[in-house]
């Protein structure tokens, strides 16, 4: 195969594949911020705490969260809004 031939194919591929990569990332990137919570165990794992005190951060509001039965979950949001918040103390 000689280098033009070569060239064209990968020009080509590029062509084709591009629309395809992009999709998939803009589908990516919209449902992680649209779609995503996090567990308890999530958040905690994330800032190197406890449970507890994950527990406690949601009893107190110092962090929202959904409760959906029993469970609570952390909207990627509420995360933001709680670091922002500390940030500032």
């Amino acid at each position: 195969m000689d280098m033009v031939n070569k060239q064209a194919i990968k020009t080509a591929l590029r062509e084709l594949l591009a629309p395809t990569i992009e999709e998939i990332l803009i589908e990516l990137v919209e449902s992680e911020t649209l779609d995503r919570t996090y567990s308890t165990e999530e958040v905690a794992a994330r800032y190197d705490v406890s449970i507890i005190t994950v527990c406690n951060w949601l009893r107190s509001k110092k962090l929202n969260a959904l409760k959906i039965g029993k469970v609570y979950r952390i909207r990627r949001e509420d995360l933001c809004e709680f670091e922002q918040a500390q940030l500032s103390r």
